[in-house]
């Protein structure tokens, strides 16, 4: 089977400035009581959300500690680890929650001893939810702070998350879940678990069609070759390059519009994301809002690419709806 199928992990980070500690409360308010957006989860004793390493155990210590523990310019690390829903599927349903459990612990272990440190202090949730197709998605959401304690130093020292050619640690993170995925389907499943998954792919597989290339694992490894769509000044004199992109499902057909958006940080470097994505589209409704936003930045050099934002679920919408086709005089009166 494709590796990269088998696991994605997922590197963000919340910035001090601002509202960067109300907005990471938020998350982590949600991360506690949401499965989903439509889903409300009671806590009760005995029976609390996060697992505590370190950070706490509820939303308010967590968002304590990560205050406490911030560095200039990280608030806290949010990462998500999730692996593939067919292969859990695979797992018995009652041993899917211990598998994240190891899985999301194995990983940082390896992780931070490839980067011959510690393990920071941490808290991870895992969350329980379905796809689109109703398959189960179990998957973590892990928080670390802005800062670890150095024992060489005797002192606590900025956490970085490089993405550098010869230092890579988002490359070295994807790959010490992958390893560990493939450690933890063996002992869970089977050793043939591969050779299982390579069966259901070919029923799935129409006859006499070609294989479909795997999409790639997370746009935060998309390197835009091109000149940025749009360039924006940000806070602290940063630059903000910006590329709007496609994104394809990891699990599905479906694809999502969004925008890249890259910018560099002092003392952490080059930065990635992946924003305001608008999902559930066909790769046709993909390439027509694509072009609409292409041909509104043609005709209107100098527009904010926030405005473009704004305008994107309800143009989405209408492309569903049929409602719209591919425009060749855009305007922002929608």
């Amino acid at each position: 089977m494709d590796r990269k199928l088998s696991v994605v992990a997922n590197v963000k980070y919340q910035s001090p400035k601002g509202k960067g500690a109300a907005q990471l409360k938020g998350l982590l308010r949600y991360v506690q009581y949401r499965d989903d957006r439509d889903g409300h989860i009671p806590q009760r004793r005995g029976l609390e959300r996060w697992v505590d390493r370190g950070l706490g155990n509820n939303f308010q210590t967590i968002a304590a500690s990560c205050e406490e523990y911030k560095s200039e310019h990280v608030q806290a690390f949010t990462w998500v680890i999730n692996p593939n829903p067919d292969l859990m599927a695979f797992v018995p349903e009652k041993k899917r929650e211990q598998f994240i459990r190891e899985l999301t612990e194995v990983t940082l272990e390896q992780f931070f001893e490839a980067r011959e440190m510690d393990v920071p202090e941490y808290a991870y949730a895992i969350h329980r939810r379905e796809t689109g197709d109703h398959r189960d998605n179990p998957h973590s959401h892990i928080i670390l702070p802005g800062t670890y304690h150095s024992w060489a130093d005797g002192s606590r020292l900025p956490l970085y998350m490089n993405r550098y050619k010869k230092e890579n640690h988002i490359e070295m993170l994807h790959e010490a879940a992958q390893q560990q995925m493939d450690v933890l389907m063996q002992r869970y499943v089977g050793l043939d678990w591969e050779q299982r998954y390579d069966a259901l792919m070919a029923e799935r597989q129409p006859p006499n069609e070609p294989e479909i290339e795997a999409p790639p694992e997370t746009i935060l490894l998309v390197i835009p070759t091109t000149p940025p769509d749009a360039v924006l000044s940000m806070a602290d004199d940063i630059q903000l390059q910006v590329w709007i992109g496609v994104q394809e499902d990891l699990f599905t057909e479906k694809q999502r519009v969004g925008f890249i958006c890259r910018w560099e940080e002092p003392e952490i470097g080059e930065q990635q994301d992946f924003i305001a994505p608008i999902e559930h589209l066909t790769s046709q409704q993909a390439e027509q809002l694509t072009a609409f936003f292409h041909a509104m930045l043609a005709t209107n050099p100098a527009l904010d690419i926030r405005a473009l934002m704004e305008y994107g679920t309800e143009i989405a919408e209408r492309l569903q709806q049929a409602d719209i086709q591919q425009p060749t005089s855009p305007s922002l009166d929608l």
